[in-house]
């Protein structure tokens, strides 16, 4: 059982699911058309980046972020609403 540990640590417990990043991996599967017609579904009409991931991380890390516990943040500009 984790609770004990994270109890022990005073930390959370926490999760991220990001959307869709352009990393050398997505870039394999999706081309430049893929990202321009995923991007124009979003409010921002454009992707998340890695720093705004990061950015997240780090928050969740952060001493700010200590009462914030059991909960799953995705990082999707609303394409889980969107759809693909």
């Amino acid at each position: 059982m984790i609770y004990p540990i994270v109890r022990e640590k005073k930390a959370g417990l926490n999760a991220l699911a990001p959307g869709l990043v352009s990393t050398p991996g997505a870039n394999s599967v999706i081309d430049a058309e893929g990202w321009k017609r995923r991007a124009a579904k979003v409010p921002l009409s454009r992707l998340i980046t890695p720093e705004e991931v990061a950015g997240t991380t780090a928050l969740l890390c952060s001493p700010d972020a200590l009462r914030i516990s059991s909960v799953t943040i995705r990082i999707d500009d609303d394409m889980t609403v969107a759809g693909p």
